[in-house]
Order: C-alpha cells, then structure tokens, then sequence
C-alpha cells in the first residue's frame, strides 16, 4: 500500500496523539493499536490501552460504522 506524503503526516499525529493519550486506543493481543471514538468506547465499556480481544475489538468496529453511518444519514436529512 502506498500512502501519500500527507496521509503519512496523519498517520504519524494519530501515533503522537495516541502516545500523548488524546487518542483513545485499544490493543489486539499482538500490539497493534485501534483507534476509536472516545463515545465508541464508552459505549462498549472500553477504556483507553486496554488489551482487547478480537470479538471487542469487532464489537468496536461494528459500533464505530453505525455511529458514522447515522452521521451521514442525519447530514443527509438535514440537507447538508
């Protein structure tokens, strides 16, 4: 995969933001860091750097898209 010089830049502020603890994240049992909303989270019970499993981590996925998709929706209503 090839990522531009910009899409860099961002990747490297969420590592920074995730770092600093602006970002919240979680980690699958390999390390590897997903960040999420902080309203995702707390909906799913979730705190900052935990170690999660697969099926949370997917739980957290599934409730990240369904947050965004009534965004667009509402924005779509809305007019915007």
């Amino acid at each position: 995969m090839n990522f531009t010089n910009e899409q860099i830049r961002m990747l490297a502020e969420a590592d920074r933001d995730m770092d600093s603890g602006k970002q919240p994240f979680v980690r699958d049992s390999t390390g590897f860091r997903f960040a999420f909303p902080p309203e995702v989270m707390q909906q799913c019970g979730v705190e900052s750097g935990q170690t999660a499993c697969e099926s949370v981590i997917i739980a957290l996925m599934q409730a990240n898209l369904a947050m965004v998709q009534s965004r667009i929706l509402l924005e779509k209503v809305s007019g915007r």
